[in-house]
């Protein structure tokens, strides 16, 4: 989780939707991951960077 606050914090100028998906969200709960996980533009894994925030900060 410390990872994922910190991958938060180093992109939270970044003003794209989705993050790359390079941190390991298994402390994540399946709903939260539902939440989280998506597809960017290109068809790749990615993050939902504004829900990554609120499941982080919550």
């Amino acid at each position: 989780m410390i990872d994922a606050w910190r991958d938060v914090l180093q992109h939270r100028r970044t003003r794209r939707a989705t993050l790359p998906r390079e941190i390991n969200l298994d402390f994540l709960s399946q709903r939260w991951a539902a939440f989280v996980e998506t597809r960017d533009a290109h068809e790749n894994p990615a993050l939902d960077h504004r829900a990554l925030e609120v499941c982080i900060f919550t």
